[in-house]
């Protein structure tokens, strides 16, 4: 059955012939990272039973007429985005800015242009490229890396910083083992500590963590 076959179809797609990448696409100046792996989460049983038939439209009694939105980008693009992600590591330097790096085996150099082709038939308007990005309301970018990585970020300043890849995320020491991790620098842990243990009644262990 489908069901029963989930588990061998997630290894293969999550597990097989993918190089985690996405990480090496985190600021340098970023205090927080969350990591997702999209393999763990996706034979997580809530996602399983409910939410993976919403991505891939199995839970639909009745499709809309014509093909779907991913169904347009993945012929735009050649990614599709029900099945092709791996994970995503969101970073954020601040409280203001943030950047999403979406990694996977995707087609590179297509996405962005597939994109703004997609949103323009569909008669979306506010968005505009700039260079190699596609800016949209608010100057919210999206971008794509040599690497094919898949960038959104909440100014083109932030996507085009996390274009390159780079070690410099890594000195956040953001783990890759586990389906959901998170890091935060000792700097920015002891301001959202303060604030806690503020609301916490002073709560004096938050501090002492590490």
């Amino acid at each position: 059955s489908l069901h029963g076959a989930l588990p061998i179809f997630a290894f293969y797609l999550f597990a097989l012939r993918y190089e985690p990448v996405a990480r090496r696409h985190i600021p340098g100046n970023a205090n927080v990272a969350l990591r997702v792996e999209f393999s763990r989460v996706l034979l997580f049983g809530p996602v399983r039973d409910h939410l993976w038939p919403l991505v891939t439209g199995a839970a639909a009694e009745a499709p809309a007429p014509g093909p779907s939105r991913v169904a347009r980008i993945r012929d735009a693009t050649g990614i599709d985005l029900a099945t092709c992600p791996r994970e995503l590591v969101v970073a954020w330097p601040d409280g203001a800015s943030w950047v999403a790096a979406l990694g996977g085996r995707f087609r590179r150099g297509r996405f962005v242009r597939g994109l703004e082709k997609v949103l323009r038939e569909e008669g979306v308007r506010g968005y505009r490229r700039e260079g190699g990005l596609l800016v949209g309301p608010g100057g919210l970018a999206v971008g794509q890396a040599d690497d094919g990585t898949l960038l959104l970020g909440s100014s083109a300043a932030i996507v085009t910083a996390a274009l390159p890849a780079s070690d410099d995320g890594e000195r956040l020491g953001l783990p890759d083992d586990g389906a959901v991790t998170f890091a935060i620098t000792r700097e920015a842990w002891s301001g959202a500590s303060g604030v806690l243990g503020s609301i916490l009644d002073h709560t004096p262990a938050l501090g002492r963590v590490e």
